[in-house]
């Protein structure tokens, strides 16, 4: 019984690694299953919306028996005593004479037999290891063992999980509200009433590491965050959580003004799942809304310098970009999106990519600043694109005088964030936490809270807001 478990594991995660390549273009990721690169003449496919496994090329790659009846169109798949039969344009299937439900008929495609995902995926599961990198995922069986009957430990995966995709972001643009991921993924969708609301439901689904907007970083408090929304007559926000760690279960709530009709799409070929409203309840996009991109340096494995008295610099680049939110927040004509709202680290090119996906209109990053000399203190304002100049003198203008630490100017330099983002962007290092004065102030709620009023003048000065 536990190859026949491997053989069902395999169907899953075949499909959730090639769902959506058009074959002959896309090279099918490697695999290995535990410990072993499992080799297929004939790759799994997309067919609609469904995810659809070449039952005969996986089977007899694993020694099964699987044959064909043209008179009953039936299709099984044999090892030893247990036995799948599954009809071509029938959604019922027999696993061991026990009756299963398919969301999608077996089809044929090119002379293969394909089967749908979810009655694979619903009915067992596997612990997989998936090395973006090397763009390998390493599939393994608890059950599974070597000829010994000891289970091969040089082979296994460190860090194995139960999910078939992974998501990296939201985001709200032109009226609908999309979710991108890595993997495969069925989405589950209900509507709710008083309030009205959309709930999707995505199983064997987790958070990536880097996932944008950030989630709560607390370890002890639950994995969950929300995304405002302004301007639309439909949406209000947008909140999101995990919702079952069994199987492991991500839930979003689209919280509605009113009732609307809406579309939900799944691209598998370019992982990306949109809610679209109906357009005629949709409004334009309303430019008299700005987007406003605040980043807090550093977070999570990167803390960033480290203070003369042992704090950490990614602590009070949060507490000063958690402020400038709140006061943001009080306006209605700002959409205020957050790299990191938690002890997370996005990557560089993530902060960009979130404030380009966004088309922001505005990106600020505040750091604090050190050096090995203790004696040098000061708040700097850096800017590398000469579009940045102008948002770069208003911070500058507004913050220094805010904060009243020396003045050491305005600096271009080439720094990843304000270099690869399209919209006027800004860095500020506030003082130096290697100044034991500075830096006693810098961790103070009174400097921190004089520092995020400047810096929203600055922001709203720019934009011209009243």
């Amino acid at each position: 019984m536990k190859n026949w478990v491997t053989f069902l594991f395999v169907f899953v995660f075949m499909l959730c690694l090639t769902a959506g390549i058009t074959y002959g273009q896309s090279p099918t990721p490697s695999i290995v299953l535990n410990g072993k690169v499992l080799t297929l003449k004939e790759p799994p496919g997309f067919i609609g919306k469904h995810m659809m496994l070449p039952v005969r090329a996986v089977g007899e790659s694993l020694g099964y028996i699987v044959s064909y009846d043209n008179k009953t169109e039936r299709v099984s798949v044999k090892n030893g005593s247990s036995t799948i039969v599954m009809t071509l344009n029938n959604s019922t299937a027999m696993v061991n004479q026990k009756t299963f439900t398919l969301e999608a008929p077996p089809t044929i495609a090119s002379g293969t037999t394909l089967i749908p995902l979810r009655f694979v995926s619903e009915t067992l599961g596997l612990q997989v290891y998936w090395d973006n990198v090397s763009k390998t995922v390493f599939l393994y069986s608890a059950e599974s063992t070597d000829n010994s009957g000891t289970v091969d430990e040089s082979d296994t995966p460190a860090n194995p999980v139960d999910v078939t995709a992974r998501l990296r972001q939201v985001i709200y643009e032109n009226g609908s509200v999309n979710l991108k991921y890595d993997g495969v993924l069925t989405p589950a969708v209900t509507t709710l009433e008083n309030p009205d609301r959309i709930v999707v439901d995505l199983a064997a689904v987790d958070f990536a590491d880097d996932f944008l907007p950030a989630l709560s970083a607390d370890p002890k408090a639950p994995r969950l965050g929300e995304l405002p929304i302004s301007g639309d007559p439909v949406l209000q926000k947008v909140r999101y959580s995990v919702f079952s760690d069994n199987p492991k279960t991500i839930r979003f709530v689209l919280d509605l003004n009113k009732k609307s009709e809406y579309e939900i799409h799944n691209n598998a070929e370019t992982g990306e799942i949109q809610i679209v409203f109906d357009s005629e309840e949709t409004p334009q996009q309303n430019t008299s809304l700005y987007t406003v991109v605040l980043d807090a340096g550093h977070g999570g494995t990167d803390p960033g310098a480290k203070s003369i008295s042992g704090r950490w610099e990614k602590d009070f680049n949060l507490n000063v970009i958690l402020k400038v939110q709140a006061l943001l927040n009080q306006e209605p004509q700002l959409n205020v999106v957050l790299t990191r709202n938690g002890d997370s680290f996005p990557a560089l090119a993530e902060r960009v990519s979130l404030a380009e996906s966004l088309n922001a209109d505005l990106f600020l990053s505040v750091h604090g600043n050190s050096n090995i000399k203790s004696s040098i203190v000061g708040s700097e304002t850096y800017y590398t694109r000469p579009e940045s100049l102008d948002f770069a003198k208003m911070v500058h203008d507004f913050a220094v005088p805010a904060v009243g630490l020396k003045d050491r100017g305005i600096l271009q330099k080439s720094l990843h964030v304000t270099r690869e983002t399209t919209m006027p962007a800004v860095l500020f290092e506030a003082g130096y936490l290697s100044n034991p004065n500075e830096e006693q102030l810098m961790y103070t709620e009174d400097f921190q809270n004089q520092l995020a009023q400047g810096l929203v003048t600055a922001i709203t000065t720019y934009l011209k807001l009243p």
